[in-house]
């Protein structure tokens, strides 16, 4: 009896080793897939990565940004709200969900998104720049405004950061702002 639960040890052993084999060369065919551009495949590799192991956050996130580059954003919201259910400590997938959800023009949820992902990284430009650009499409003009400057602050040298705020400021009728903003942005390109 010892015996058999010896052999079912290593059988189960070297069973579980070959899948994380085969799941690392699927990811590895996955990621070559969407170098050469061929996303259909670069999905299917990432769905079988998933077969293999479902609890896998990271082979959820891939396919997301498959899907989410092939403009397919109700799988990329699907896959990134598996990741965030799998992993929710990576600001990542809180991220790439809130540009999905804006895409989708479910912009009170990408808010969501972006404040916690501002909650998890205070000095990520990008998340404020984004939320900012939500918070304006629902006509927030003034705590968009107020998020545009807070990109701007973390990373001044971004040209489209004070594009997008000169637009603001023409809606909240700001015209010297904007004008400033207008001439840092042609500043900015020039460089």
């Amino acid at each position: 009896m010892k015996r058999i639960y010896i052999l079912l040890i290593a059988f189960c052993f070297h069973v579980n080793t070959y899948s994380q084999s085969l799941k690392d060369e699927y990811k590895t065919c996955a990621v070559q897939y969407l170098h050469t551009g061929n996303f259909k495949a670069a999905i299917e590799y990432f769905t079988r990565v998933i077969d293999i192991d479902s609890k896998d956050a990271s082979a959820y996130f891939d396919r997301g940004q498959v899907k989410f580059d092939m403009q397919n954003f109700e799988g990329a919201e699907k896959d990134f709200t598996t990741a965030i259910n799998l992993d929710s400590t990576n600001v990542d997938h809180f991220f790439l969900r809130g540009l999905t959800r804006d895409s989708l023009k479910n912009y009170k949820e990408a808010i969501i998104d972006f404040n916690k992902t501002i909650q998890m990284e205070p000095e990520n430009a990008d998340a404020f720049y984004f939320r900012a650009i939500a918070k304006a499409s629902l006509k927030n003009f003034k705590t968009a405004l107020l998020d545009f400057n807070e990109a701007i602050r973390i990373k001044p040298y971004d040209a489209g950061f004070y594009l997008k705020r000169a637009e603001l400021e023409i809606i909240l009728k700001e015209k010297e702002k904007s004008q400033a903003d207008f001439r840092k942005y042609k500043e900015l390109m020039i460089k």
